[in-house]
């Protein structure tokens, strides 16, 4: 967990030395600065940062302390926050109708001590503006992935990217290293879903997020892809099934899920989260840290292996086992 010194710390972007270029420090200013009390005043209440394990008070001084900005970017506006120093630049990936200040604030700046890093709300999410045009709007995994590049062009931070990815946002990732591969430099991959569901075609499977997202093309864009070659990939499964999990998916079914995620690269682990139910950003926070953290060395290191169970994975509650 994110102690008092290692917030100052990550919050003025300071970073070890390394031979890896750094990304830039600060982000530059190119849209319109969100103030800290609008950031905080979306963060969940004190009941649902109970329920989930969360100090609210961490997480609000976490979230507030971003640099939060309304960017136009791809023909909408995403609010988005960037801090720290370090290549690779780490991006997080929100669940379905996930805010982000809620699931990433917190381990995206104890991990901005080492890594530049990003996190930003889809259109029609939290701080971010609906979509333009008159309703029922329609967006897809592939045009969130290009959102996300464009926002990132837009705000002037260098891939490739280091995608950490939770829950509905692994679709998205694993869209945006299909169609442009050279921009994605490795992934975490929590608890996430998978191209290989079956229900992808439902037409009322994903609605929210000011409209409805249409995933029935995810399958034949991106098959039990992406080839990632030797690029670094972990992937945290939840070891709790309750009535947070997925449930339209069995055990066994989300369980190959997460299995198969870490078949898409030569050098990926495959990790049980024995504590957390799907909500792990929020309930271990750590665990999403230290694998980020292991995949950011071995991308600064040339894509080095990872081993069977990289350095502070256990620590973090993360029971690594074989595929």
């Amino acid at each position: 967990m994110v102690t008092g010194s290692m917030l100052c710390l990550a919050l003025m972007g300071c970073g070890p030395e390394s031979g890896y270029p750094d990304s830039a420090a600060s982000p530059s200013l190119v849209g319109e600065p969100i103030p800290a009390s609008h950031v905080t005043n979306h963060i969940w209440t004190q009941s649902a940062a109970q329920e989930l394990g969360v100090d609210r008070e961490e997480l609000r001084a976490a979230a507030g302390g971003l640099p939060w900005q309304l960017v136009s970017a791809a023909e909408v506006q995403m609010a988005v926050a960037c801090t720290g120093a370090g290549a690779p630049t780490v991006v997080y990936l929100n669940g379905f109708t996930g805010k982000a200040a809620n699931w990433w604030s917190i381990p995206a700046v104890e991990q901005s001590a080492s890594n530049r890093v990003c996190l930003f709300d889809r259109p029609g999410v939290a701080l971010s503006e609906a979509r333009p045009g008159p309703g029922p709007r329609t967006s897809t995994p592939r045009m969130h992935a290009d959102e996300m590049y464009a926002l990132m062009d837009s705000l002037g931070e260098e891939g490739p990217f280091l995608l950490v990815a939770h829950s509905y946002g692994g679709l998205i990732a694993r869209t945006a290293a299909t169609t442009d591969p050279d921009t994605v430099a490795g992934m975490v991959l929590v608890d996430t879903s998978s191209p290989l569901a079956t229900d992808l075609d439902e037409p009322l499977a994903w609605v929210g997020e000011g409209g409805v997202i249409d995933t029935s093309a995810v399958p034949g864009e991106v098959g039990d892809g992406p080839a990632m070659g030797n690029e670094p990939i972990i992937v945290l499964h939840a070891g709790v099934r309750n009535e947070n999990s997925p449930l339209a998916y069995s055990e066994a079914e989300w369980e190959a899920f997460q299995r198969q995620a870490a078949t898409i690269s030569s050098n990926a682990v495959y990790g049980v989260v024995d504590g957390s139910d799907h909500a792990i950003p929020a309930r271990y926070p750590d665990a999403v840290v230290a694998a980020t953290t292991a995949v950011s060395q071995s991308i600064r290191d040339g894509n080095a292996p990872l081993g069977e169970c990289p350095a502070g994975l256990a620590e973090a509650g993360v029971v690594c086992a074989p595929l």
